[in-house]
């Protein structure tokens, strides 16, 4: 049986990031290198994406390794977070067509 499933989190996460990073060099550095980014709110919402799609204890480009704030192993984070709260908010099924790709 296959179906495609739709579900809806809500999190909430304590991030930090380098002030090299948020400062206005960084930002320009960063739209250089990978996506146009205009403050550092944007940054933060790559991290809090990057950590709902399970990117936790990854090397990111430019963000550095982002672990937790007490890591210590396999080494000490770059980009720290703290998960608040991580809740399911709706979950949502429907039928996948033989001829249709999941």
């Amino acid at each position: 049986m296959k179906k495609k499933v739709t579900i809806t989190v809500e999190a909430e996460y304590e991030i930090e990031i380098d002030d090299k990073l948020v400062s206005e060099e960084g930002l320009q550095a960063w739209s250089e290198i990978l996506f146009d980014v205009d403050s550092p709110e944007d940054l933060f919402e790559f991290v809090g994406t990057m950590l709902i799609k399970g990117f936790a204890d990854h090397n990111l480009d430019l963000i550095g390794y982002l672990g937790t704030f007490n890591q210590t192993y396999p080494q000490v984070p770059d980009t720290k977070f703290s998960e608040l709260s991580w809740d399911v908010t709706d979950c949502e099924f429907s039928e996948v067509k033989e001829d249709q790709q999941c």
